[in-house]
């Protein structure tokens, strides 16, 4: 499946994929990301519900600290 993250497509070797698993595996910190999904922003709770499939697109947006 190909989907979108961030403006970039990426092509994946699944038909779908859990979006906790799609995070998890690119070591994001669930606590400290916002995603959209498909124009819609999630949850955190949703982040185990949520199955990417082809065509979706993803905006991850992460919060970093400092000063």
């Amino acid at each position: 499946m190909k989907i979108e993250v961030n403006g970039k497509m990426l092509e994946l070797d699944a038909a779908e994929l859990p979006l906790a698993k799609f995070i998890a595996d690119r070591d994001y910190d669930p606590g400290n990301i916002v995603i959209e999904h498909n124009g819609s922003i999630l949850e955190h709770d949703d982040y185990e519900k949520v199955l990417l499939r082809d065509t979706d697109r993803l905006l991850i947006v992460s919060f970093v600290g400092g000063g």
